[in-house]
C-alpha cells in the first residue's frame, strides 16, 4: 500500500516507497497553488481584504504594473502609507 502526502494546496503526492518524504526531495510546484488568488497594487486595501476573507486566505500576491510581485500578509510588520520615514 503506497502512501500519500498532503499539499498546502490539498493535492495528494504519492510518498517514495522507502518513507523518504522530506521537503527537500519535492520541487516547488508541487506546493505552489495552481491559480492563486492576486490583486493589484492600485486595488483598494478593502478589495484586498475582501478576497482574503472570501477565498479564506492569509496572504495575497500583490502584482505590480511592471510584472513585479510582492505580497500581502495581515500582521506583518511594516509601515503605513502614513507612516513611511518615520
Amino acid at each position: 500500500m503506497s502512501k500519500t502526502l498532503n499539499t498546502p494546496t490539498g493535492s495528494k503526492r504519492a510518498a517514495k516507497p522507502n518513507g523518504e518524504n522530506s521537503m527537500t526531495k519535492y520541487q516547488v510546484q508541487a506546493w505552489m497553488a495552481p491559480k492563486p488568488i492576486t490583486v493589484d497594487a492600485d486595488n483598494s486595501l478593502s478589495v484586498a481584504y475582501h478576497l482574503m476573507r472570501l477565498n479564506n486566505v492569509r496572504r495575497l500576491p500583490v502584482l505590480g504594473k511592471n510584472g513585479s510581485w510582492s505580497a500581502l500578509s495581515p500582521g506583518a510588520t511594516s509601515a503605513r502609507p502614513d507612516q513611511k520615514g518615520h
